[in-house]
């Protein structure tokens, strides 16, 4: 199954969701990596890009624009 490009989970990532809960080990995660990037990291990191620009937005209502920035892998970050 093709990822999908709206940056939503689909059914896929919660079937290697549940496969690694049941093989919550090294080995057996790094044997489907390709799969993890392709059904979570790579739709999260379309999430994250859809929401920075909103997110921002709101953030800089509260936040001095000096203490914040994005980061891809984790989304919105404030400093001090």
């Amino acid at each position: 199954m093709a990822p999908s490009t709206t940056g939503c989970f689909n059914q896929a990532s919660f079937r290697f969701l549940r496969a690694l809960a049941r093989h919550n080990e090294r080995e057996w995660f790094l044997a489907h990596k390709t799969e993890f990037e392709m059904y979570l990291r790579q739709l999260r990191l379309q999430l994250i890009a859809g929401l920075a620009g909103p997110l921002l937005t709101h953030a800089l209502d509260v936040v001095p624009a000096d203490r914040l920035w994005v980061n891809p892998d984790c989304g919105l970050k404030t400093r001090g």
